[in-house]
């Protein structure tokens, strides 16, 4: 069993938090609902993470503009919510990450799809 979605060492929100929504889904279907649950609910809490203490930055990675690293963690938030089946709270928090950066492809995909 995991314990959730692999994190860096640093805690910090990476694209490895949206290909464990994914791994979460996959387990779902294989029957591992506790193990999906336990991952969505990890994502939520790692997107959050940043967003709460203002430091949306990817350690010695800041090559990315802030408004991008702000959009990844709302992102990674709304994938949590929306494998939890909140696709209100989902679609804000995809909202959200379209406002730090117009161009979060994946959040205007799943704004797209879940309207």
């Amino acid at each position: 069993m995991r314990a959730g979605p692999r994190r860096r060492a640093e805690g910090r929100v990476s694209e490895r938090q949206v290909q464990a929504y994914f791994q979460a889904l996959a387990e779902r279907k294989l029957a591992h609902a506790a193990e999906a649950e336990t991952t969505l609910r990890g994502l939520f809490e790692t997107g959050s993470e940043p967003l709460e203490s203002g430091d949306s930055s990817e350690g010695p990675r800041r090559r990315e503009p802030r408004g991008a690293r702000t959009a990844l963690a709302h992102y990674v938030r709304g994938l949590g919510r929306l494998g939890l089946g909140e696709k209100e709270k989902a679609s804000q928090e995809f909202t959200l990450a379209l406002q730090a950066a117009p161009d979060c492809q994946g959040a205007k995909i799943e704004l797209t799809e879940h309207q």
